[in-house]
């Protein structure tokens, strides 16, 4: 099924776009001023104002008053696809460079302008990897059938509304799915391949994660904030909040500085790591 998400609108960032691209057109000062306001928000107060505003339950799921305030205060789409597909609202990388060239066609919404993002970024550096990993780690030669250019092609002559439609993404895929299979196989709540590394880093993998994040290696490449690693992992060991997906990248990152250093290999710095990252986007463009 990979490439579905990214052709035919089923992410919860393309139902939201909707109600968020009115928000673009509104000066960046009042946007700003009211996404600090709602920092000060307890979070009881934001989940009844959350609660009060129309929106489809799965982007309601995802939205905190942190992340909210993210969205309003975007200058631009760009920061605004930066902070929809955010880890988290605790941003830890010091280094303020974005990875890449950001050129994106004249397309008609801004759905359809987030779908394309993700059809150039999202899609080959995150969800086809993955796919890529797992199916050779067994010798095994995927192919993603919705990625054929032909369906791709014509994917995108279609209108928006043919993809997100009342809150709902892959509404004509769904359409076709009703001649071949009952409606309760696929219209149920979205469930990816989650494991539970929020629970493993309060428990068995606790130790190991205190180690990495205490080293003092940590601070010293310049591209990782200790203090907002430090707030994030407190806030994780203690249940305030879930950062198990910004903790995780952190951790693979000095995982690797870690075996780098025993290699006697001197990992690069923040500078070197953003020029890597640049020229390999302009490879890609």
């Amino acid at each position: 099924g990979d490439g579905g998400d990214e052709s035919f609108g089923g992410y919860a960032r393309h139902f939201a776009a909707a109600r968020l691209a009115f928000m673009l057109g509104l000066p960046l000062a009042p946007r700003r001023a009211a996404a600090s306001a709602l920092l000060m928000l307890g979070s009881e107060t934001w989940e009844r104002l959350l609660r009060a505003v129309p929106l489809p339950a799965v982007v309601r799921r995802g939205l905190s008053g942190q992340k909210l305030a993210q969205v309003l205060g975007a200058a631009d789409e760009r920061e605004l696809y930066e902070q929809l597909t955010s880890l988290g609202a605790a941003t830890m990388p010091a280094d303020p460079r974005a990875g890449g060239v950001d050129a994106v066609p004249l397309l008609p919404n801004l759905a359809a302008r987030l779908m394309y993002r993700d059809t150039v970024r999202y899609l080959p550096g995150d969800i086809l990897v993955k796919l890529d990993r797992a199916s050779m780690a067994v010798s095994l030669e995927a192919r993603c059938p919705l990625l054929d250019h032909r369906v791709v092609e014509f994917a995108w002559r279609l209108p928006t509304a043919l993809k997100v439609r009342n809150g709902q993404g892959k509404w004509l895929l769904r359409r076709v799915l009703r001649r071949y299979l009952p409606e309760a196989l696929f219209e149920r709540p979205k469930h990816g391949f989650d494991v539970p590394i929020g629970a493993w880093l309060k428990g068995p993998l606790r130790d190991w994660a205190e180690e990495l994040l205490a080293r003092p290696m940590l601070g010293r490449e310049g591209f990782i904030d200790p203090g907002r690693v430090k707030t994030c992992w407190q806030e994780h060991t203690s249940g305030r909040r879930d950062r198990a997906g910004e903790l995780w990248a952190i951790l693979m990152v000095e995982a690797w500085l870690n075996t780098a250093c025993q290699l006697n290999t001197r990992p690069p710095g923040a500078e070197a790591i953003a020029d890597t990252v640049d020229a390999a986007a302009s490879l890609v463009q």
